[in-house]
């Protein structure tokens, strides 16, 4: 029987679908619907995990206490939620000279390819699917591959946003599309 868990960016996916007219994902569902996909192997298969790793923007109160609720709605359907956070960042205008701050987040992805690559190493599934397109995580990827050469790791992203994933998609098994259908199918209620 193959194992399947998934890996969600959750900030990272935020941007890569924001500008879709999706309602918030139901990633238990979703990540269900890949254990038919064409991009996976024939046979039985068995969803083990799906993880969410984000940060609460705690600074801006009324997105802050709407992410605090879809978590909890996410934990209700048997996602693990990993939260890191934000740290601030001063920012300055090289032009104008002006200065702000902003919010930068921080740890989600280490946490991601540490989870990533720690899961392969306690044997805990045969296909890893990651819903993000960031570099960052390919150092990881590419170590679980030349480790673990048996482990499949897979892409699923919204095609618009696959452009912007190379790095990614270029040291991955594969990777599926994420319709606007889709996701619309795989809302929370």
């Amino acid at each position: 029987m193959e194992r399947i868990i998934c890996y969600i960016d959750g900030y990272n996916f935020f941007h890569a679908t924001k500008d879709k007219p999706t309602a918030k994902i139901n990633f238990a569902s979703l990540t269900a619907s890949f254990l038919n996909s064409p991009v996976q192997r024939m046979g039985t298969k068995r969803l083990t995990g799906v993880y969410y790793f984000s940060a609460i923007a705690t600074w801006r109160t009324q997105d802050a206490a709407k992410h605090k609720t879809y978590i909890n709605a996410l934990k209700q359907t048997g996602v693990e939620v990993i939260l890191s956070h934000f740290k601030k960042k001063q920012r300055k205008c090289l032009n104008c000279h002006a200065k702000w701050q902003s919010h930068e987040e921080k740890e989600s992805d280490v946490r991601i390819a540490l989870q990533i690559l720690e899961d392969a190493v306690d044997n805990k599934y045969d296909t890893a699917f990651i819903l993000s397109g960031d570099s960052d995580l390919v150092p990881a990827i590419e170590k679980v591959k030349v480790r673990y050469p048996d482990k499949r790791i897979l892409v699923a992203l919204p095609k618009h946003s696959l452009k912007h994933a190379r790095d990614i998609t270029h040291c991955v098994h594969g990777f599926i599309n994420l319709s606007s259908s889709r996701l619309k199918k795989h809302a929370l209620s």
